[in-house]
């Protein structure tokens, strides 16, 4: 991948990749108070596609609060 003009790099192929990786990594989100699942991909310089989603814990106590965004 060439680095420079962004424009140049992101192909209308590229983006439909990326958005299909993203739409396949929210199906494992882990959304159970706000019911928002969301998924991410990220493309590396090597041009490997990673996907991610965010979970949600929340554990409410007067000294715990914890929100973890796992990656697969």
């Amino acid at each position: 991948m060439v680095h420079g003009n962004p424009e140049d790099e992101f192909t209308d192929e590229l983006i439909k990749k990326l958005a299909t990786a993203a739409s396949e990594a929210r199906l494992n989100a882990y959304a159970p108070y706000s019911k928002f699942q969301v998924g991410a991909a990220l493309l590396c310089d090597n041009e490997e596609i990673v996907k991610g989603f965010f979970g949600s814990i929340l554990v409410l106590s007067a000294t715990l609060l914890f929100r973890a965004t796992p990656f697969t």
